[in-house]
């Protein structure tokens, strides 16, 4: 898996792939236009009733997505990129039973006019992931994922490989607002009565996604916020009652899967708030980027909404 990634990450590229996605609420089909210039990507969106006309281009350093039906009007949503690596964590989808994870290897059929070799990770009775490549530049044609009750197919029609791709394929010039997790951590925060804590960029960590959730007491809400740091990640809950343990939902592929039972927590309480670091390191590593949460405060000079 490490090869892969190495390789898709040096790699130039153009191409078109129907993707397939079956889960509790039915099956969505539709085409995604894709462009890669290493670890720079641009995807566009095509027959999709609920994504049709947005956009994503990861600059290798911020990702933005367009989405120019939002209830409040055309926005881009702003957050760190999100790296190859993220998808190689096996061992996330399979609840963190890294020693059950089995992997085998076979010959493919022919995608996109080029001859692949087939991956399958499992855990012996069920394949969670299966990846489709070329067996000659390891071009990523074709990926299967099962977890969390969703299992997801692309699989490209069209495909390739370019000596060079146009800078501005990763340029996404749009005159409406951008929105930053930052601002969705605030807003929520007002709405529930809370004060917007955050893991503040001194830690090496920038946060990616805010949610709220049903406490297990079914009378309070948690605010959640999963913050990123390469391939790494780890979650912080605020809420005004103790919380037994990590949130289930919300995580999804972006994370790699579920969050196995190796998350550890470091719990403290502040300004009548209950606040919780969940990450896969030691209680002393948590307990150290315990000191970087504080109230989130917007930059001098820009406003939110």
């Amino acid at each position: 898996m490490r090869e892969l990634i190495q390789a898709n990450a040096k790699l130039k590229f153009d191409g078109s792939r129907k993707v397939k996605v079956t889960g509790r609420e039915g099956t969505e089909e539709y085409l995604e236009i894709v462009v890669r210039d290493g670890k720079k990507f641009r995807m566009e969106y095509l027959n999709s009733e609920r994504r049709e006309g947005q956009i994503v281009v990861d600059d290798g350093v911020d990702r933005y997505q367009f989405f120019p039906k939002a209830s409040s009007g055309p926005i881009i949503l702003k957050t760190p990129s999100l790296p190859l690596e993220r998808f190689s964590n096996i061992a996330g989808m399979l609840d963190g039973r890294r020693d059950s994870v089995k992997v085998t290897h076979t010959d493919g059929p022919k995608i996109a006019g080029y001859d692949t070799k087939v991956i399958t990770f499992g855990d012996g009775s069920r394949a969670v992931q299966k990846i489709w490549y070329d067996a000659k530049r390891k071009a990523v044609l074709k990926r299967e994922s099962n977890f969390g009750g969703q299992k997801t197919v692309w699989e490209y029609q069209t495909f390739s490989y370019r000596q060079s791709v146009p800078a501005n394929k990763f340029k996404l010039d749009r005159d409406v607002r951008i929105i930053t997790p930052e601002d969705v951590l605030a807003k929520e925060a007002g709405n529930l009565g809370m004060t917007p804590f955050a893991l503040t960029p001194p830690s090496g960590f920038r946060l990616e996604r805010v949610w709220v959730s049903t406490h297990p007491d079914r009378k309070s809400k948690i605010l959640n916020s999963r913050y990123v740091n390469g391939p790494r990640f780890m979650m912080l809950t605020i809420s005004k009652e103790p919380l037994p343990k990590p949130p289930q939902r919300g995580g999804g592929e972006r994370d790699g899967g579920r969050r196995g039972p190796r998350m550890m927590p470091f719990k403290w309480q502040k300004d009548g708030h209950h606040l919780t670091l969940w990450g896969m390191g030691e209680p002393k590593d948590l307990e150290r980027l315990s000191r970087h949460v504080h109230p989130w405060q917007p930059p001098k000079g820009r406003r939110t909404s």
